[in-house]
């Protein structure tokens, strides 16, 4: 089990680059949307809620009709017990 919480920090590492890099060269706004939600989705796997929430968020902003990134921020608020 470490070593998948190791593969998910190091790839959070390399998702926060990719997703700097995308926003400094303003690179296609879909490539900053599978960033964040991909982050989103990883910090929720290391109960990282709350940042988990913020990229989901700004996915979601990104990219109003992928329903997916709705579901992951729907859980991601469900597990850090946030029904409302």
């Amino acid at each position: 089990m470490l070593s998948k919480l190791d593969q998910l920090k190091l790839a959070n590492k390399s998702l926060i680059t990719a997703k700097e890099k995308f926003t400094a060269e303003k690179a296609s706004e879909l490539n900053g949307y599978y960033c964040r939600y991909n982050l989103g989705i990883n910090l929720r796997k290391l109960g990282e809620y709350e940042a988990s929430i913020i990229e989901l968020k700004e996915a979601a902003d990104i990219s109003r009709n992928k329903a997916s990134v709705f579901n992951n921020l729907g859980l991601t608020y469900f597990e850090n017990n946030e029904m409302d």
